[in-house]
């Protein structure tokens, strides 16, 4: 019987310190009392776990539970509830705990254990649950249980190896603290060296390519080769058996299930060797060894050979077409079975389509929509094992070049540049099906160009979708013009094409022309309107007090203030000035959109031009003599010469200023916006240098004679400044401009004044241009205001 100051001391434990425990060490920690272990002892291991385990939370924890002594009758009174003056003698009316009791005993002792710290992921917590009551007899009854928790982080090898590590001899709750504490110490030892040791041997694993296989797990022996495995593999592969003391569970043996070819070359030892034979690829061959007591290891092994059956093109049709693929073992199909998951990855750029993962049970084939990928498909096949240490087990690649369903997007027209003249430097566009683009004869320029681009979906180029390039596969698409003035060269069989056109453009200055162009593909329509209208430029002169002044009265009077200014110059030359308010009216294409813009431009501009006369302001000129009156010499007066001859030089400036005011809308909307505004002063002139012969008609009684030739060389010196209101742009623009040099021939013979009639026998008139002319443009400043 136990004895009672012992049982008096556990009652008092049980009531007084059911919440004290050792904390000062996190590590290892007893709750609820206990002196069977010293505390040099328990803090020793709590370092030595803290300090040498750092990638682990190892904890050890040692916790006491007492089932109540009094609640064991069935009846009692007052003087059986005084524990603590006497034990009273278990006697009528008192029962052991149950099997239940004791049971629910130890959960609430290790749940009060491992409640009392934090978990992590890679947490490793041994909780020793013992529970101290009285049994039938009276006799004290202490009992012990290990239990271990593992956090997510913890591998299954380590599990593994934890759990092999048994504690002996069992723990002494009421005496033996000496001997606890060497326990505990050699306990602690032991787990350090288990897990900070890669290779510890775990008793019952096998080892195969540098992996652990526990009971009851698959090997996958790999084999990265496209050729078939017709007889045996072509190398044998090593497992390893694997054990804490080997020695003491020798001899170790192995068997496989049968099969009329044995994968096993050896049987018996820790190490043997397998080579599988071809018909091993189509099922699980069961490898078991053998040891110790009675006791085995069993792995699946299935040998893999991956190949990939697949259409290596799809030819494209209006309706999706999917890409059956099958994934073989050394070219036969077969049934995934065991710990085995296959993943058919494609995968496109950078771009990972959904991949197809297949589970046990699953037959590894399917008809894979491209969803939208098309060209080059590379696709990944991986096989790996759904465990915490799964890795690629086996993997392949192979590409399929898909050529996708291709439906028809859009029909779009696009200008381009062409060579032969065309105003169009700029691209304009359709945006959508059955658009329209308006197109503009400028300046009576025929032969436009237009380009349409059949617009698909999907992704890749031409290549990915045709056969053999654009127009190969049943001459499609094919193209049908409504428009009689359109030319469509080689139109079949291409997915863009160039209209040219002459006569497409309404006759006059009015109306308009749409034809329609469809194209047919892949057994969808579309088509594009193309509308053609005249520029219709009007302009309207406009009078008002300015203009009416300068042209009545002042241009008028224009000699008479140039005679005072020669008066002072002592030269010939002569004026001119003039001035002009117009507005023009004109269509003209958006440069960037479809359709086209009605223009308006308010011009005010005025100039003066200033020229020097070429008979007055010459150098000295010779004349020819001629005897008129009989007299040799003849006399000097004017009238004694019929022809003379010299060199002429005179020049010419002049300066112009304009304002315009620029004003568009597209042509479906009513009012008018500000365009821009552009100011512009001109100064040009030139000089002009010649030979003249010319005759003096009073002296002439039938014919007058007037010839010269002559070279010119303009110059001119601009200042702009434009304003673009809806791009909101300030441009300041220089631009000199010199030449070209002319030559020039003159020549004229009229009737002489003094006979009966006056007109020209010849009259002609010849230059060309010697040089090419030389423009300098140079933006002086450009100030652009983003829209906010």
């Amino acid at each position: 019987m136990m004895k009672q100051v012992d049982f008096m001391l556990l009652s008092l434990l049980a009531l007084l310190l059911p919440a004290v425990q050792l904390t000062a060490q996190a590590h290892v920690r007893l709750i609820n009392g206990g002196d069977y272990l010293g505390p040099a002892a328990v803090e020793a291991a709590a370092n030595r776990l803290a300090n040498e385990l750092p990638n682990y939370d190892l904890r050890i924890s040692y916790v006491l539970n007492f089932i109540p002594i009094a609640d064991r009758y069935a009846v009692y009174d007052a003087t059986r509830l005084l524990p603590f003056t006497a034990i009273p003698n278990p006697g009528e009316g008192f029962s052991a705990p149950s099997a239940a009791e004791k049971k629910a005993a130890f959960n609430t002792a290790i749940h009060h254990a491992l409640s009392a710290v934090p978990a992590a992921g890679n947490t490793i917590h041994i909780v020793y649950a013992t529970v101290v009551t009285l049994d039938a007899a009276g006799e004290e009854e202490v009992a012990t249980k290990k239990y271990l928790h593992f956090g997510a982080g913890i591998r299954r090898l380590d599990r593994m190896k934890v759990k092999q590590v048994i504690p002996a001899p069992e723990l002494e709750v009421l005496s033996g603290q000496a001997q606890n504490d060497a326990y505990l110490a050699a306990y602690v030892d032991e787990l350090i060296e288990v897990l900070k040791d890669p290779d510890y041997p775990v008793t019952g694993t096998i080892r195969y390519e540098g992996q652990v296989y526990f009971h009851g797990d698959t090997i996958f022996m790999n084999y990265q080769q496209e050729e078939k495995i017709a007889a045996w593999a072509p190398e044998s592969r090593t497992l390893t058996f694997s054990a804490k003391n080997a020695a003491a569970i020798s001899p170790v043996t192995w068997t496989e299930s049968h099969d009329y070819r044995q994968m096993l070359l050896t049987t018996e030892g820790l190490e043997v060797r397998a080579r599988p034979y071809s018909t091993h690829f189509t099922h699980f061959t069961a490898l078991t060894a053998h040891y110790g007591a009675g006791d085995s290891t069993t792995l699946y092994v299935m040998p893999i050979n991956l190949q990939a059956v697949y259409a290596p093109a799809i030819v494209e049709t209006h309706a999706p077409v999917p890409v059956h693929i099958e994934i073989l073992n050394n070219h036969v199909p077969f049934e995934l079975r065991g710990s085995g998951l296959l993943n058919v990855v494609p995968q496109r750029g950078n771009t990972i389509i959904p991949p197809v993962t297949f589970t046990p049970g699953m037959a590894p084939a399917l008809d894979w929509q491209a969803a939208g990928a098309c060209g080059v498909v590379p696709i990944w096949v991986n096989f790996v094992r759904p465990a915490q240490e799964a890795g690629t087990i086996a993997e392949m690649w192979f590409r399929v070049r898909v050529r996708c369903p291709r439906p028809l997007d859009a029909l779009t027209a696009t200008t381009t540049f062409s060579e032969d003249g065309l105003n169009g430097r700029y691209k304009r566009s359709t945006t959508a099906d059955a658009d329209t683009l308006y197109l503009v004869k400028f300046n009576n320029r025929f032969n436009r160009r237009v380009k349409l681009n059949l617009s698909l979906a999907g992704e890749g180029g031409d290549e990915d979708y045709w056969d053999y390039g654009p127009g190969q596969l049943d001459d499609d698409p094919k193209w049908v013009s409504s428009a009689h003035g359109i030319d469509i060269p080689n139109k079949n069989g291409h997915d863009e094409i160039e209209l040219y056109f002459n006569n497409s453009f309404p006759p006059g200055q009015a109306g308009m022309n749409i034809e329609e162009v469809e194209v047919e593909a892949f057994g969808e329509k579309r088509k594009v309107y193309l509308a053609f209208l005249q520029e219709n430029r009007r302009v309207i002169e406009i009078d008002h007090a300015l203009v009416k002044f300068v042209r009545n009265w002042l241009k008028p009077n224009i000699d008479g203030l140039t005679d005072i200014v020669k008066r002072y110059v002592n030269k010939e030359f002569s004026a001119d000035i003039s001035i002009g308010n117009t507005i023009t009216t004109f269509n003209a294409e958006h440069e960037e959109m479809w359709y086209y813009l009605n223009k308006r431009e308010t011009s005010l501009s005025g100039r003066l031009f200033l020229e020097t006369d070429s008979m007055h302001f010459t150098a000295p000129r010779y004349p020819v003599p001629f005897p008129l009156s009989g007299t040799i010499p003849p006399t000097a007066s004017e009238t004694s010469w019929l022809f003379r001859w010299g060199p002429f030089f005179k020049f010419d400036v002049g300066v112009s200023l304009g304002y315009e005011l620029g004003e568009e809308k597209p042509f479906f909307l009513k009012s008018y916006t500000v365009a821009g505004h552009t100011f512009e002063m001109v100064l040009d002139g030139g000089v002009t240098a010649g030979f003249l012969f010319d005759s003096n008609e009073e002296n002439l009684r039938y014919v007058a004679v007037d010839v010269s030739a002559h070279l010119s060389y303009p110059v001119e010196l601009k200042g702009k400044v434009e304003w673009n209101v809806s791009q909101e742009t300030l441009n300041l623009t220089g631009e000199f401009n010199a030449g070209p040099l002319y030559g020039g021939l003159y020549g004229k013979i009229t009737l002489a004044p003094r006979s009966q009639f006056k007109f020209d026998l010849l009259n002609f008139t010849y230059s060309y241009s010697l040089t090419n002319k030389l423009i300098l443009k140079i933006p002086l400043i450009t100030l652009y205001q983003e829209n906010n």
